[in-house]
């Protein structure tokens, strides 16, 4: 498996976006990262720093990140082959869905 920093795996994803929330989840350890619409800019440092303490195999993260201008990224994974020990995955960017209502 690849191990990403959750953290960083986020704001690569992100750079150059301007972000209007998320729900990120771990599933090993089991913990999930929300930043809804309308957050400051101390909400966002903080959940990105608790982001930043954990590295783990990069197809325990799932989420879906909502950006400016339509974009959104979501998780896809993938194996090289069906015989392939590397299983990896990454955020895919896409067309936005709505927001929520618990992300309002």
């Amino acid at each position: 498996m690849i191990k990403v920093n959750v953290g960083q795996d986020f704001l690569e994803a992100v750079k150059g976006r301007k972000v209007v929330c998320f729900e990120i989840s771990v599933y090993s350890p089991k913990i999930t990262f929300v930043l809804k619409k309308g957050y400051t800019k101390t909400e966002f440092n903080e959940v990105v720093k608790r982001m930043l303490r954990y590295k783990v195999d990069s197809c325990n993260i799932k989420g879906i990140i909502w950006c400016k201008k339509g974009i959104w990224f979501t998780r896809l994974d993938n194996f090289e082959n069906e015989f392939a020990i590397e299983f990896y995955s990454w955020w895919q960017a896409c067309k936005a869905p709505e927001i929520p209502e618990n992300l309002l």
